[in-house]
């Protein structure tokens, strides 16, 4: 009685040819779209089709909190490669460009319907006030725009404000604060006005003509 004949054992060469070998090759600078695969305030994965998931590199912790509250595993992303490779043999990429886009998408959005949103104060200039987002982009709110309910505007502090002024090239954002005032909040504060008497001003600009 003879055995059934057994199949020829595979070769190394024939499970090369079973595995997956068409891997996206990274190079630096290279924008490739990817999946989010793992969403930790310790580590961002992205699966860009290469040999190992991308990991993701950000910084800024501004940039790392829009990132962690706006995505989830699943989502489409667009990433820029920092390193095609790391020592421990991953690719190293970047949201930033991505979360970038969305943010003046998001900005443009504002400015049409004149929506409220909230800037922190970095730093007061001479003309204003040097603000940021939530999302970490920076904009500028003029003094001229300060509302006059608000008598104490100080680094560090959060306003809600208007897109007034946008422009995505120059990367030029001007806030309102004023555009944020109701009539009728106005009307109640102009109606304690009385001719004559003292208050309290910041004095904004000075002119040749006159001062703000």
């Amino acid at each position: 009685m003879s055995l059934p004949k057994q199949n020829k054992a595979l070769t190394m060469a024939d499970l090369m040819k079973s595995v997956k070998t068409n891997f996206v090759s990274p190079h630096k600078g290279d924008l490739i779209e990817g999946t989010v695969n793992k969403l930790t305030s310790s580590e961002i994965l992205i699966d860009i089709g290469a040999k190992s998931l991308a990991v993701v590199l950000e910084k800024d912790k501004k940039i790392l909190r829009s990132l962690l509250t706006s995505l989830k595993v699943g989502d489409k992303v667009s990433v820029s490669v920092l390193n095609p490779e790391s020592d421990f043999g991953n690719p190293v990429v970047s949201l930033r460009r991505f979360n970038d886009a969305r943010v003046w998408e998001k900005l443009e959005g504002y400015q049409k319907s004149k929506e409220k949103i909230e800037v922190t104060i970095d730093e007061i200039t001479k003309g204003g006030f040097l603000t940021s987002t939530k999302n970490g982009i920076s904009g500028f709110l003029p003094n001229s725009q300060v509302s006059f309910l608000d008598s104490a505007v100080s680094v560090g502090k959060n306003l809600n404000v208007c897109v007034i002024e946008l422009s995505r090239p120059l990367r030029k954002i001007i806030f309102s604060q004023k555009a944020t005032v109701k009539a009728q909040d106005f009307a109640k504060q102009a109606r304690n006005l009385k001719r004559d008497a003292k208050i309290k001003a910041v004095i904004s600009n000075i002119a040749p003509f006159g001062i703000f």
